[in-house]
């Protein structure tokens, strides 16, 4: 599209600077943990890498010995405020041999970096392993509050809005001191190469999904000879402007949504319950304007966790489980396309919100997750929204975009969340021309729920060598789509 080939263009216009600071002398302090000789340890990094010698903090790395002969050194980087550390220390072989992806054990040392802030188990619980990243976040406030709309209708809406994330800021500063400000991505690059050189790896591999694709592709900018075979999986560009990305998402989701309800209609729900759609044969859309729109006028509650959800809430639930899409992964025993269903059903004819609340407490739910999530892209943010007026334009143009799911969007939520950050953002290293040196493979669904298919092109054209790999499967990361699982091992093994 002609937005996204201007962006490109002004991207790729831009200089690449040398890193301000060296990695060196850097050491990890190792112990046995998890199983099949993997090992946990922590390393010492500054926190502001623009003071080396100044004070410092702790991450918790974990290391998987390649059970083959080893090919090389592959850094998993699953998204900001998760990690795959657990995975890596206690599961990797099961996790990935479950994806179809036993060769990564296999041929590669597996890393797991607990990112600066700590971060939650792709588990959706919080790690339990003997070294621990410190300090961690400690946000009193959370991080999404009924009363704080995304989508503001009056001034007054807006300044409430306002009002919750300078409250939720301040309650992660107050609590946390300084590391509250130094989460950014550019700052868990650096973090990336202290622990390589630490590793004594002259240069590792790269698999990263979603928000954890920024870390690495700023990795791969400011130290492209130590990056070889890199996969990015739903990449996100934060060099894009915050309005593009939101527009170009809630178009992407808006297409996963018709994707589901064509879904709906060919499939019934099957008598387990357990594949298929809840909502076949009758009229998809209508049902969920009508379950928004009720919520919106009184919320639904959950009597499984005590809470009730109103409309806004709703739909960016129903967002997440179109971002897990399709694919039965990981041992689950149906789809997020039929548990929407069932969700939807169930609010629909039921007025409650159950089946919702497992998405919520494994989505915003999460505090020790979503706030590394929310810190970490406010800091990243580069053009924060900063009026009410602004956002009464772009809420205009998301509905024109996505009338059916009313424009939400992760990208959405960031930048509505980011509104009155109290920290400016973190400078983004300048680039100029195409970066040579690394591998580079984007993968992505032509409906990503979570990151638009515009984004895996974009940040593939910012390599001298590399591809795009679509499918038209719908699911937030393509990692659970088989055919995509195999793109990524074949890349990885070809060029480890």
């Amino acid at each position: 599209m002609r937005t996204t080939s201007l962006v490109v263009a002004a991207v790729l216009g831009l200089a690449v600077v040398t890193p301000a600071a060296s990695a060196t002398a850097r050491s990890i302090t190792w112990q046995d943990c998890g199983s099949a000789g993997s090992r946990c340890g922590t390393i010492q990094v500054p926190l502001d890498w623009s003071s080396p010698y100044g004070a410092k903090i702790t991450l918790s790395v974990t290391r998987h010995p390649a059970s083959g002969k080893k090919k090389g050194t592959l850094f998993f980087l699953p998204g900001a405020g998760y990690s795959g550390n657990d995975v890596v220390a206690g599961s990797a072989a099961q996790y990935f041999g479950m994806l179809g992806a036993p060769e990564l054990v296999e041929q590669f040392d597996l890393v797991g970096v607990e990112q600066r802030g700590g971060a939650g188990s792709l588990y959706g619980t919080p790690l339990d392993l003997p070294t621990k990243t410190t300090p961690r976040l400690n946000c009193t406030e959370p991080v999404h509050d009924q009363a704080a709309k995304s989508f503001p209708a009056t001034q007054a809406e807006y300044d409430q809005l306002v009002a919750h994330n300078k409250a939720f800021a301040k309650s992660c500063r107050d609590n946390s001191g300084p590391i509250a400000d130094k989460v950014d991505s550019v700052s868990q690059a650096r973090d990336l190469e202290a622990v390589r050189a630490a590793l004594g790896a002259s240069q590792v591999d790269v698999l990263s999904w979603n928000y954890g694709d920024v870390s690495a592709q700023l990795f791969t900018e400011l130290y492209p000879s130590r990056a070889k075979a890199v996969v990015f999986d739903g990449p996100v560009s934060r060099r894009l402007p915050s309005p593009v990305t939101a527009i170009q998402e809630a178009r992407s989701i808006e297409a996963a949504w018709g994707k589901f309800v064509a879904w709906c209609a060919a499939n019934p729900l099957s008598q387990d319950w357990l594949n298929g759609c809840a909502l076949n044969g009758r009229d998809v859309d209508a049902a969920y304007q009508q379950v928004i729109t009720d919520a919106n006028t009184t919320p639904m509650i959950s009597a499984r966790i005590n809470r009730s959800f109103n409309g806004e809430e709703l739909a960016f639930l129903t967002q997440q489980r179109l971002e897990q899409g399709s694919p039965n992964v990981l041992g689950m025993i149906t789809n997020g396309w039929t548990q929407l269903s069932l969700s939807l059903w169930e609010s629909a004819d039921r007025k409650t919100a159950n089946g919702f609340s497992y998405m919520w407490e494994r989505s915003w739910g999460l505090a020790y997750a979503w706030n590394t999530y929310r810190v970490t892209a406010c800091l990243d943010t580069q053009d924060r929204l900063t009026s009410f007026s602004q956002a009464r334009q772009e809420i205009a143009a998301l509905n024109y975009v996505a009338p059916k799911t009313r424009g939400v969007s992760e990208a959405w939520d960031i930048r509505t969340g980011c509104a009155g950050w109290p920290v400016s953002p973190v400078t983004l290293p300048p680039r100029s021309g195409q970066i040579a040196g690394p591998n580079v493979l984007a993968t992505t669904s032509k409906t990503n729920a979570y990151a638009p298919r515009e984004h895996a092109q974009l940040v593939a054209a910012g390599y001298t060598t590399a591809a795009v790999a679509e499918s038209d499967t719908s699911c937030g990361i393509a990692f659970f789509i088989p055919e995509l699982t195999r793109r990524t091992v074949d890349h990885l093994v070809a060029q480890g």
